[in-house]
């Protein structure tokens, strides 16, 4: 994330997503702004408190800043590194460093959450879940986006052995209920997503072996590592959920 590469593909402005992209997005950057935007949408009500789960390096949150004063912004990561970053990019917002699974926070404090692109990480997603759902008020929502992988890539975690792999979107929106989500809206956003991010990151390296800022090598290597992203991602979703 805080490569060279990272920096200029997406433009210095500390995102770290894949983007959403709308019709006429024409940089990473911009289709980041659009993901966030989206996932803003799926909370109606923009009042009181907003948790924003895994937040990087802080341009979600920044982001937010425009819908929401600063001191109604939460944010938690357990990169200390990432969280002096965040500081920087939204001032005056709470950056805690926080395990996702193990939330500090009193029961039903929180108005509603976000988490972008991140939960496909936490080990494990459904403990998240829960502790989501137990901080969130009745009536909150929790609006994300989120990597649904394939087994064998899942399996392969040290810490997880297969704990997050979910088989199909119908397996993913009843994690939601069990976990006691009620109303559970999820898209399949993989064509607006994944695939033209792939085609962007390709020209973006393109470029870059063209003008001679990466060598063959590391071309080589960068276009390795999309190939087996390609191989291993299932499915790029969004979504909200409602706490009843």
């Amino acid at each position: 994330m805080y490569g060279e590469l990272a920096r200029d593909l997406y433009e210095g402005s500390d995102f770290h997503n894949l983007g959403y992209w709308s019709p006429g997005t024409g940089s990473l950057k911009q289709a980041c702004e659009n993901m966030i935007e989206k996932i803003v949408t799926f909370l109606p009500e923009k009042n009181g408190t907003i948790l924003d789960v895994g937040c990087g390096k802080g341009a979600t949150t920044r982001h937010l800043l425009r819908y929401y004063p600063k001191e109604a912004i939460l944010a938690i990561n357990i990169s200390t590194k990432q969280l002096d970053t965040c500081r920087r990019n939204a001032p005056g917002c709470a950056f805690l460093a926080m395990d996702a699974t193990r939330v500090a926070f009193p029961d039903e404090s929180i108005d509603n959450a976000i988490c972008v692109e991140a939960s496909s990480d936490f080990n494990t997603r459904e403990k998240y879940l829960y502790e989501a759902y137990r901080v969130l008020k009745p009536g909150g929502r929790l609006a994300f986006s989120d990597i649904l992988v394939d087994w064998w890539l899942e399996k392969r975690s040290p810490v997880r052995q297969g704990a997050n792999f979910v088989g199909s979107l119908p397996d993913y929106r009843s994690l939601f209920r069990r976990v006691g989500f009620r109303q559970v809206e999820v898209h399949d956003a993989t064509d607006s997503v994944f695939v033209p991010y792939v085609r962007h990151y390709t020209r973006f390296l393109g470029r870059r072996l063209d003008s001679g800022e990466l060598d063959r090598k590391g071309y080589n290597t960068a276009m390795a590592c999309l190939g087996l992203t390609l191989f291993w991602m299932r499915y790029y979703v969004i979504g909200w959920v409602l706490k009843s």
